[in-house]
């Protein structure tokens, strides 16, 4: 598959082939299980106090057998208060009580991660990027593709050299990506190595072949978000997961 590569202008330079993981197969269960598994890591434990409701004098009142049994005359009984006087109070403890303890209160031992194996994550990676070079997919998320001739858009090197936002945001304009910015739909730059120019721009993300994950994208787990890669990360792409 050959896709062609951009000047920071917007200008075609030359065509290159890209990398084997663009040519692999879209498995959407696989990568919504791995979006699914990176999301749940963010999930913060919580659970409610385990005497929670329970600090309180009420007990079980009742006598067997005897002059005003409460036992074995079929009532409930409840734990009640003891405000003096031979009097009983109101009924706490109990869930159906008023300030008494929850029923099943979320615990916070409970398993909040999801697991996926180390060949199933790398597999739903590759899924992922396949996905950004599929015209169909890229426009089910809503993109417009206006100005856009190739998926996946390649720009040369330079623009990784940019240190101005401003600088940055007119060559994504110049790439065909203006209504997309406009609109501050998702889109992810990947380059190969610290560039800073793009962080700024609302609705931009920037990545690296090492910090790229099916979350970044898969968002909600669907795939197809609108990527723009610098030539030196396809090379990069290449280098690490080029069979």
């Amino acid at each position: 598959m050959k896709v062609g590569v951009y000047s920071i202008g917007g200008k075609k330079l030359k065509e290159i082939e890209l990398p084997k993981p663009f040519e692999a197969e879209i498995k959407p269960r696989l990568i919504k299980r791995a979006v699914v598994a990176i999301e749940s890591k963010k999930f913060q434990p919580k659970g409610v106090k385990p005497t929670a409701g329970m600090e309180t004098s009420a007990e079980y009142v009742g006598r067997r057998r005897k002059f005003r049994a409460g036992i074995g005359v079929g009532r409930s009984r409840l734990p009640r208060t003891k405000p003096g006087g031979g009097s009983l109070g109101r009924v706490r403890r109990v869930p159906s009580a008023v300030g008494g303890r929850r029923a099943h209160p979320p615990k916070p031992e409970k398993i909040l991660i999801k697991k996926i194996n180390k060949k199933e994550k790398r597999a739903a990676l590759l899924s992922c990027i396949a996905a950004t070079a599929d015209k169909k997919l890229v426009k089910k998320r809503g993109y417009s593709l206006e100005g856009v001739k190739d998926l996946p858009i390649v720009v040369e090197g330079k623009f990784e050299k940019i240190k101005k936002t401003k600088e940055a945001k007119a060559v994504l304009e110049n790439l065909g990506l203006a209504p997309e910015l406009k609109e501050k739909r998702r889109i992810v730059v990947i380059v190969s190595g610290d560039v800073k120019s793009c962080k700024n721009l609302p609705g931009v993300n920037i990545a690296t072949i090492e910090s790229l994950n099916s979350s970044m994208l898969a968002p909600g787990t669907h795939a197809g978000v609108l990527t723009v890669w610098s030539e030196n990360a396809i090379k990069k792409l290449s280098e690490s997961y080029g069979s």
